[in-house]
């Protein structure tokens, strides 16, 4: 079973204890709202880029990818890489 949800861990250790053997995803438009609060899309239009492609993927080699030149880019707002990596 795979089940959408937003952040909200209370939920998610409900869903986990009630269906173990599910999958719990993160729903993509509370993400991409949790992210778009720590930094201004419209001053980092490339980073922003990146992100949304980088949420949206299902192939892992590309997120890999994404997550490398995200966390990596120089220019991108530090506190934002520590939110992500946390």
């Amino acid at each position: 079973m795979v089940i959408m949800t937003d952040r909200d861990q209370a939920q998610i250790n409900a869903l986990k204890a009630i269906y173990p053997q599910s999958t719990v995803n993160l729903c993509t438009w509370h993400v991409l709202r949790a992210i778009r609060s720590h930094f201004n899309t419209n001053q980092y239009p490339v980073l922003w880029d990146k992100v949304k492609a980088w949420v949206k993927t299902t192939d892992q080699i590309e997120f890999a990818k994404l997550w490398v030149e995200i966390s990596g880019d120089p220019s991108a707002p530090q506190s934002f890489i520590a939110y992500l990596k946390a």
